[in-house]
């Protein structure tokens, strides 16, 4: 799986968002497949606190008619805080990300057999 380039910011209430960038100009950032980063505590079997990392989507692509289309959000720079410089991700984060945006296989097409070929069933004799 090829590694995409990620961009990370803090949305205007303080999420940390993880996207692909998709266009800049002097008063916005264009991010494409937003994914919020959730930080989880977990209680490890010896009691000590450690910290488990989720992703979500900004946008769940089942409301979509067309899931494998992009999202794209522009956020104005004003209201968003941006890393200064590029940050280079950890290899599983990276592919966490990537994994959000797959589009799930498409259900088999169950054959639909002609009328009258099949013997009705009788519920009640």
């Amino acid at each position: 799986m090829e590694t995409k380039k990620l961009i990370t910011f803090l949305d205007a209430i303080g999420r940390t968002i993880i996207a692909e960038p998709a266009g800049e100009s002097e008063t916005h950032l264009k991010v494409k497949n937003p994914a919020v980063v959730n930080i989880v505590p977990t209680p490890d079997p010896q009691g000590r606190q450690s910290m488990s990392l989720q992703l979500f989507p900004l946008f769940f692509k089942e409301f979509l008619a067309d899931k494998e289309q992009a999202i794209i959000f522009k956020y104005n720079k004003n209201n968003i805080v941006m890393t200064d410089g590029d940050v280079i991700f950890e290899v599983r984060l990276n592919m966490q990300y990537q994994q959000l945006f797959v589009p799930a296989p498409a259900a088999p097409v169950q054959p639909v057999a002609p009328a009258g070929s099949v013997e009705p069933i009788k519920l009640f004799d």
